[in-house]
């Protein structure tokens, strides 16, 4: 018996990987990780969140971590930025993610409570500015959010999304799946957490939805998922169609859609690019 055992793992250590899982032979494709761009440190510093915008094209928005300017960075493809926008009477007390609809509107989620010492969270609601002719001056939130964390359950949070007409907002806590919860206004300002399920994934630092609705994309320190959405399906109904795997020293806080292709920011100030074929091929990325 023991020379079967012995045999046998001999035998599956022999097949690929791939064979042993179960899964199909199709070899994994794998690249170097390189940044795209760098950001200059002195505007925006440990990368946080960012979202592309629905309004102008190829546009996207970005903003620090705790304690950095209140403020959001238009930045484009290549990095190059194209403005700074100061928010007035939102301090960044733990800013994470940030979000746009499809009306024009930009949700900055101050939603991070790292050792639970937050009893209630917010949600910055602002006009998106335009890009090319930034205001000269802060801008005031036109609506805030606010709800509140029972005191045994005063989670972290980092990933925000907007999603046919309602915000959700998917935990970082250790040692379990990540639960999706969907904001619900129940008074002025004030919204409630309604608990839609869990997702298969652990300790997301950022996620996003594509413009059409049909993708949610989550990253996390060293991989990314891409999700399809079914038909009259709901966001806690989604299937994985893409994972890409990159090395864990450049831990990735922030992600949004490209079209079709991804954008990863790391806290040091690097963007990243995965492209549709990688997320289809399973690329892991290696360091360069």
């Amino acid at each position: 018996m023991r020379k079967l055992i012995i045999g046998f793992i001999l035998f599956a250590m022999a097949l690929p990987a791939t064979a042993v899982a179960g899964e199909t032979k199709k070899r994994r494709s794998s690249r170097p990780w390189r940044p795209v761009a760098r950001f200059d440190k002195s505007v925006i510093h440990e990368l946080s969140g960012m979202t592309a915008s629905r309004k102008y094209p190829h546009v996207f928005w970005a903003h620090g971590d705790s304690g950095r300017d209140a403020k959001i960075v238009a930045f484009n493809t290549s990095g190059k930025v194209l403005a700074e926008v100061f928010i007035s009477g939102a301090p960044n007390a733990d800013w994470e993610d940030v979000c746009t609809d499809d009306a024009g509107h930009i949700y900055i989620g101050d939603i991070g409570n790292n050792v639970g010492a937050f009893p209630a969270r917010y949600i910055y609601v602002i006009d998106e500015p335009d890009p090319y002719n930034p205001p000269a001056e802060s801008v005031a939130f036109t609506q805030r959010y606010r709800y509140v964390l029972a005191k045994g359950d005063r989670f972290d949070a980092e990933s925000l999304v907007w999603w046919k007409g309602s915000l959700y907002l998917l935990t970082k806590e250790r040692g379990r799946k990540s639960r999706l919860f969907r904001l619900d206004e129940t008074g002025p300002e004030e919204v409630k957490l309604t608990l839609m399920g869990t997702l298969s994934v652990w300790f997301p630092t950022a996620a996003d939805t594509s413009s059409d609705g049909k993708k949610l994309l989550v990253c996390g320190y060293t991989r990314a998922q891409v999700f399809q959405v079914p038909d009259n399906g709901s966001l806690a109904e989604v299937v994985n169609r893409g994972t890409i795997h990159y090395p864990g020293h450049d831990a990735i806080e922030a992600c949004t859609f490209d079209g079709d292709d991804v954008l990863l920011a790391g806290e040091d100030e690097t963007l990243f690019k995965a492209t549709k074929q990688d997320l289809e091929a399973g690329t892991t990325f290696t360091s360069p």
